[in-house]
């Protein structure tokens, strides 16, 4: 198994992970994900030698992609963007907010 891990970048932080292809369960799962809202992913990063030990949890990050071949499957992680959300939520507009407009 091999993880990368966000960063504190000015940028969208990003994760991967590539895990061993020993199952067709595996492939299958991420099959059934195609074509839905993105799933969301959380894992913990622990010591082996100290399991019970979380040094770092990650969480709410989206299955953006994923690679398949018979060694290895791959997926890419990624926090949602927040920058594309609508803001503010309401317009502000005389019939909404009227007390903007008084004159």
């Amino acid at each position: 198994m091999d993880v990368t891990l966000t960063t504190d970048v000015d940028d969208i932080p990003k994760a991967s992970m590539v895990v061993p292809n020993v199952d067709r369960r595996i492939g299958k799962g991420l099959l059934l994900l195609s074509g839905q809202d993105p799933a969301e992913v959380s894992f913990n990063v622990a010591l082996a030698s100290n399991p019970d030990d979380i040094i770092r949890r990650f969480a709410r990050l989206q299955f953006i992609s994923a690679s398949i071949n018979p060694i290895a499957v791959s997926a890419d992680l990624m926090h949602k963007n927040l920058t594309v959300e609508p803001w503010p939520k309401q317009s502000c507009i005389p019939q909404t907010c009227p007390a903007l407009f008084l004159t």
